[in-house]
This record gives C-alpha cells, structure tokens and sequence, in this order.
C-alpha cells in the first residue's frame, strides 16, 4: 500500500474523491498543484498554463498532453521527453533549451514558437506549424518533420542530420549553417530559403 509522501514524489495525491495532481520541477520542487473532477496531468498544465504560472525547468517526462491548450506557455529548460502533444496548442511557446527528445508534436500548432537550443532528437513533427518558429541551434537529428509548415522558421545552424523533411514548407525559412547531412529533402519546398554555409 502506497504511503502519502510515495504520491508525492510521483506528483499525484488522492484525498478522498479529488485527485491533487502537482507539476515538479527536475529538481524536484513543486511548481504548481491543482485539484478537479476527473483531473488528469493534461488539466493540471492547462490550469498552471491559464493562471500564467512559469514552469520552467518542469519535470513533464512522458506526460500525455494531447489536444492541450499551451498559448504562451513558459516551458524553458523544462523535460518533455518522450511526452504527446498530438494536436496541441502551442502558438508562442517558451520551450528553449527544452529536452524534447522522441516527443510527439504531429499536427500541434507551434505558430512562432521558441525552440532555441531545444532538443529535438528523434521528434516527431509531422504537419506541425512552426511558421516562423525560432529553432535557432535546435537538435532535430533524426526528427520527422515529413509535412510540417515551417514558413520564414528560423533553422539557423540546426543540426538536422538524417532528419525527415519530406513534403516540408520550407519557403523563406533560414537554414544557414544548418547540418542537412542525410536529411530527406525530397518535395520540400525551399523556395527563398536561406541555404548559406549548410552542410550536406
């Protein structure tokens, strides 16, 4: 049988009929709690999320998120790792120096979105609008961004090595500097793209 302080740790309390949900950091502190009917890790980001609660550095590894509604989160240096965010929300998100690794971003809207040294490895970010998203420095080796919108997308010196970017709109992105080494380019619109000093 669980003890009290066993839910804690993995930020989720049940006192009596309500379920406290709790948002940590990676360092553990508690960022954010919240309590509803039927709550789930999904209502608690929404809830921090609308009552503008920084969560940088948040502890969100594996967290389901799909649909969730994130406008303006502030999610720098927080740990997404291997979370779902299928058709979330995300117009002007903070997610710099963010561990996105293996996440699922298919069809989230990440309209000028800020991944600024962000960790994109292995992602998947097909049909995902990042219009004129900053993924300056971004890790996006190996990412899937077979459809996705990255219109006037800032890709400057992204590693984008073996990176699947067929059928992309890259027309007016800058991808100077960038590493396209193995990348699927194949019916990828790079109309006015910015092409300079690319690796391939």
């Amino acid at each position: 049988m669980k003890r009290l302080k066993d839910f804690l740790n993995e930020g989720l309390v049940k006192e009596g009929t309500k379920t406290i949900i709790q948002i940590k950091s990676i360092e553990g502190k508690v960022l954010f709690e919240y309590d509803c009917p039927g709550n789930t890790i999904r209502k608690t980001v929404e809830a921090a999320v609308k009552q503008k609660i920084e969560l940088s550095n948040a502890n969100l590894k594996g967290a389901n998120l799909e649909r969730a509604q994130l406008n303006f989160a502030d999610l720098t240096g927080a740990n997404l790792e291997g979370a779902n965010l299928e058709g979330a929300n995300m117009e002007r998100v903070f997610l710099e120096d963010a561990n996105l690794n293996g996440a699922n971003f298919e069809d989230a809207n990440m309209y000028i979105a800020v991944l600024k040294n962000a960790n994109l490895e292995g992602a998947n970010l097909k049909n995902a609008n990042l219009e004129r998203a900053s993924l300056y420095q971004a890790n996006l080796c190996r990412a899937n961004m077979e459809d996705a919108y990255l219109y006037h997308a800032s890709l400057y010196h992204a590693n984008l090595e073996g990176a699947n970017l067929k059928n992309a709109f890259l027309k007016n992105a800058n991808l100077n500097g960038a590493n396209l080494v193995g990348a699927n380019t194949k019916g990828a619109d790079l109309e006015g793209a910015l092409l300079k000093n690319t690796k391939k």
